[in-house]
């Protein structure tokens, strides 16, 4: 029983360092996009419109995640939804 135990509890270890590491990517790939959605911006390449829907989508996928990383993107994605209200 003992082994049971110890074999359950480090497969939860495992899977919850796979939902971190999933989340960590995720927070990284949506911050990525709203960087370059910004680039694009900045550079006249995309509109206002597409900017902002870009930095909607990103704010609502990041909203209820309290890691750091995820905040770091929500607040570029909130900073790009603003930049793109002042046009």
């Amino acid at each position: 029983m003992r082994r049971l135990v110890v074999f359950a509890l480090l497969l939860t270890a495992c899977a919850g360092n796979n939902d971190r590491e999933r989340i960590e990517k995720s927070a990284r790939s949506w911050h990525a996009m709203v960087a370059v959605t910004s680039d694009f911006f900045r550079a006249g390449d995309v509109s206002a419109t597409y900017a902002k829907q870009v930095a909607e989508v990103a704010e609502d996928a990041l909203k209820n995640r309290t890691d750091k990383e995820s905040q770091s993107a929500l607040d570029a994605a909130r900073t790009l939804r603003a930049k793109c209200e002042k046009r």
